[in-house]
C-alpha cells in the first residue's frame, strides 16, 4: 500500500508550546457548517465555510509548536478532536488529543491522553464516539492499539488491540460497522472486522481481502454489502492507482472501474462515486484539478468535473445538498451541484499570511 504523503515533523529541540494564549478571536459556527483543517509549517488551522451562505466565516489557529495533525474529528456538539504528535526529545511522539472549542474565547478545552503516534480519526456516524488510529507499536509489544473515545463526555472508552493497524472505518446504513486494517509487518495484507458499537468490541474473525486495494485509508461504502477503495489493478505497491474496486464484505474483489490516473479521495452520493485526482505531491504546482463521476449502475465514468488545484478532500451536505471539494494546493474551495454535476460556486480564500502553495489536508462536514 502506497501512502504519500507523510507527516511534516519538525525536528527541533525546542519545547513544545501548550500554552492556552494567542489563538485568535472565536468563531460562530452557522446553522449548516463544512469544518477545514489547513497546515501551515506548524501552525494549523481549521477555516469555517457557511454552507448556506457559501462563503467562509473565519480560520482560528489550533496548535502551535512542533505539533503534527493530519485529522481531526468533529463531535455532535461541534467541538473539534484533533490527534496530535510531536517530538519531545527529538525520538519520542506524543501521544494525546486536544479538544477545542473554536467558539470559545478559552479555545482548548480538554486533552485526552491517548497512546503512542494518534494520527487518523474516524467518528460514528452520530458523532457520539470515534476510533483513534495509531500506526505504530509500542517497544516490545506485538500488537497495534486503537483508541476508542467517547466524544460527548471527551474520554477513552477502551483500547483496541489487533495484528494490524487500522487505517479506515467504514459506517453502513444498517447500522453495521467494519474496520478496515493492514497487517503489520512487512506483509501488507489488508482486512476487515466487524465492530459491535454496544458491546464497544470487534465480532467474529478478521476477513483478509483477496485482492489488495492501493488505498484502503480512501475507501468508502457504496450500500449495505459493499464498499469501494483505489487500486492499480495488481500492478504493485510502486505503482499509482488508476481505478477503483469495488469488494464485498465476505472480501471478494467483486468488480475494477478505471477511472484515470491517481485516484484520491472518494465520496459515494446517489449511486454515484465522485472520484478526487490528485498525485499526494506536497507543495506541487500542475496537479490533476478534477473529479471523475463514475455510474456504480453502469460501472463507468459519465463526467468530469473541473475543480481547485489538486483536490485533497471532499464530502456531502445532506442539510444543503451539496458537495464540497477542497484543494491541496492553496486555499480554494469548490461547490458541487450534485443533481447536475455542474460547479456553482468556488470559493478563494483570503487569509491572511499564507504561504500559497500550503493547501487544505482535511475536509469535515457534520451530518
Amino acid at each position: 500500500m502506497v501512502i504519500k504523503r507523510l507527516p511534516l515533523l519538525l525536528l527541533t529541540l525546542i519545547g513544545v508550546n501548550c500554552n492556552r494564549d494567542g489563538f485568535g478571536e472565536p468563531i460562530p459556527v452557522p446553522e449548516h457548517p463544512a469544518f477545514i483543517l489547513r497546515s501551515v509549517m506548524d501552525e494549523d488551522r481549521i477555516t469555517v465555510v457557511d454552507l448556506d451562505e457559501e462563503k467562509i466565516v473565519g480560520y482560528r489557529q489550533v496548535v502551535k509548536g512542533q505539533y503534527v495533525v493530519e485529522d481531526f474529528a468533529v463531535s455532535s456538539d461541534n467541538l473539534i478532536f484533533l490527534p496530535v504528535s510531536w517530538f519531545k526529545i527529538a525520538v519520542d511522539d506524543g501521544n494525546c488529543v486536544l479538544v477545542a472549542d473554536i467558539e470559545s474565547e478559552d479555545l482548548l478545552k480538554d486533552s485526552i491522553t491517548t497512546s503512542l503516534w494518534p494520527t487518523y480519526i474516524y467518528s460514528f456516524l452520530d458523532r457520539t464516539k470515534a476510533f483513534l488510529c495509531h500506526p505504530g507499536v509500542l517497544w516490545g509489544d506485538t500488537d497495534v492499539v486503537t483508541t476508542e473515545l467517547d466524544l460527548v463526555n471527551r474520554e477513552v472508552i477502551k483500547a483496541l488491540r489487533s495484528q494490524g493497524v487500522i487505517l479506515n472505518v467504514l459506517s453502513f446504513g444498517n447500522g453495521a460497522t467494519y474496520l478496515l486494517y493492514v497487517e503489520w509487518g512487512s506483509s501488507g495484507k489488508q482486512f476487515i472486522q466487524r465492530f459491535e458499537e454496544k458491546s464497544d468490541s470487534q465480532v467474529g474473525e478478521c476477513i483478509y481481502l483477496n485482492s489488495s486495494p492501493i488505498g484502503i485509508i480512501f475507501a468508502v461504502v457504496v450500500d449495505a454489502e459493499h464498499f469501494v477503495a483505489p487500486t492499480n489493478r495488481g500492478q504493485g505497491p510502486d505503482v499509482s492507482s488508476d481505478a477503483v474496486a469495488i469488494f464485498d464484505l465476505s472480501g471478494n474483489q467483486v468488480e475494477v472501474i478505471p477511472v484515470g490516473e491517481d485516484v484520491w479521495r472518494l465520496l459515494c452520493h446517489d449511486n454515484k462515486l465522485y472520484v478526487c485526482h490528485n498525485t499526494g505531491g506536497l507543495m506541487k504546482h500542475g496537479n490533476h484539478n478534477k473529479v471523475s463521476v463514475i455510474d456504480l449502475e453502469f460501472k463507468s465514468v459519465i463526467k468530469t468535473i473541473k475543480v481547485c488545484n489538486a483536490p485533497e478532500d471532499i464530502a456531502y451536505s445532506a442539510a444543503t445538498n451539496k458537495i464540497v471539494v477542497v484543494s491541496g494546493v492553496g486555499t480554494v474551495i469548490t461547490i458541487i451541484d450534485p443533481d447536475t454535476d455542474e460547479v456553482t460556486n468556488t470559493i478563494v480564500s483570503d487569509e491572511v499570511g499564507d504561504v500559497d502553495e500550503w493547501g487544505y489536508t482535511r475536509l469535515r462536514i457534520p451530518q
